[in-house]
């Protein structure tokens, strides 16, 4: 598995949405609430370090996580699936058109469960 330090909470596919030029705007936290807003890149904001590891109680030699990556590993594959399917939904909704019902049913149904 590779080593994944920053693991996001938001996905990027989803954050790319409310971005024009591949940046968006976001407002870091203050001492007193909202901070000052800043332009990012979609990989600088809604992540964290290692968010998805599970520490080991006692570390072995130098690794201190439990299958370091797996989390990681899976939730990639997930939003693999989500992203292209909220991609779909977005093209329909460009166009203002929806294929048949089926079709419709299928690709919101999908991403109701991976949500």
């Amino acid at each position: 598995m590779s080593d994944v330090k920053k693991q996001h909470y938001v996905p990027q596919f989803y954050l790319r949405s409310f971005t024009d030029d591949g940046f968006l705007y976001a407002a870091g936290r203050g001492t007193n609430g909202v901070g000052s807003a800043f332009k990012t890149r979609t990989d600088g904001v809604c992540a964290e370090r290692y968010l998805y590891e599970i520490r080991r109680w006692v570390p072995k030699a130098e690794d201190a996580f439990v299958k370091k990556g797996a989390a990681e590993h899976t939730f990639g594959k997930i939003e693999s699936i989500l992203a292209s399917k909220y991609e779909s939904l977005l093209g329909y909704l460009d166009v203002r058109k929806f294929p048949i019902r089926d079709v419709t049913c299928e690709i919101l149904d999908h991403l109701i469960c991976l949500i």
